[in-house]
């Protein structure tokens, strides 16, 4: 009896840091919203232009079950310095997920000048297709496919909008953080969290005593979902290297390249990341949300 509950403990914690990294897998949590009918993803609705857009959602049927976890394609209206019509769209992702959103989004890439994408490496990196990313492990388990595995780094317009391992080390000490810092700092919000998801915890712990992955995943998005409070907690008042000084550097490649003459541009960064980049493009280059599209990230049936 003690070997079984020491077992169910060891897994219950194993579990918890499983979310944590999936959380983390998500460039922690965006502005969230559960749905439960799906509007026409393809025309931008009049609510994407004149609110905040949402960036992740969990959509459910009317019976409450989750159907599907969502990342939006937002895109945003400006112009560049001698007054032509540009176009940008936050893509936001889930480092894992289904095979099928990969390949949608490989195909959504071909129809811009220029995309830009995340990566704390060398600068100009391209991963090779095919090889495992630091999620791989987490996609196995949850029967999930990894982004670098899928995802072609490799065309030609795309382009390499992050820190160098570097310039992250050198903003973390600038800001006296640590990976550890702001591993407990994800781990406290994800337990607070918790502790008001009511039986979800139960469910979640059922759906890996079972290895029962569907359910787990079901569950899993639910938790991220409601996870509203996770980039808070990790940002705090100053921001953080992991989420707004990165994105300062993307904004800044990003004008880089409009200044090339380019005019429709992606930006495909972690769901978590979006949030803040619509605030500085709204407030720092005057942009306006034009259109939402919703991607299926996650199939929950």
């Amino acid at each position: 009896m003690r070997n079984s509950l020491f077992e169910i403990l060891r897994r219950g914690w194993a579990l918890l840091v499983l979310l944590v990294a999936v959380l983390l897998a998500l460039g922690t949590q965006a502005r969230a919203e559960q749905q439960t009918e799906a509007p026409d993803a393809d025309q931008p609705s009049q609510r994407s232009r004149s609110k905040k857009p949402q960036f992740i959602r969990l959509l459910r049927n009317r019976e409450g079950k989750p159907l599907a976890l969502q990342t939006a394609v937002v895109s945003y209206a400006g112009k560049n310095a001698r007054g032509q019509q540009v176009q940008v769209d936050l893509i936001g992702a889930i480092h894992i997920a289904d095979r099928e959103y990969y390949q949608e989004l490989n195909r959504l890439f071909d129809q811009y000048d220029v995309l830009l994408y995340e990566l704390v490496a060398p600068k100009g990196l391209q991963p090779r297709r095919g090889r495992e990313g630091m999620y791989a492990p987490i996609a196995r388990f949850l029967g999930l496919a990894d982004q670098i595995e899928v995802i072609d780094y490799e065309k030609q317009h795309f382009v390499h909008a992050d820190m160098s391992p570097e310039e992250f080390a050198t903003s973390m000490r600038k800001k006296k953080e640590s990976l550890w810092q702001m591993f407990f700092k994800l781990l406290g919000a994800s337990m607070a969290q918790q502790a008001t998801s009511g039986a979800s915890d139960a469910e979640l712990l059922v759906a890996l005593l079972r290895q029962d992955k569907k359910e787990l995943r079901r569950v899993l998005a639910a938790q991220m979902a409601a996870s509203q409070s996770i980039l808070q907690a990790l940002e705090g008042q100053q921001g953080s290297t992991l989420i707004s000084e990165r994105n300062k550097v993307a904004l800044k490649v990003m004008q880089e390249q409009i200044a090339k003459g380019h005019r429709k541009l992606g930006i495909f960064y972690g769901a978590g990341h979006l949030e803040d980049m619509d605030r500085r493009l709204r407030k720092q280059f005057g942009f306006r949300p034009i259109g939402l599209k919703w991607l299926t990230a996650w199939n929950l049936e």
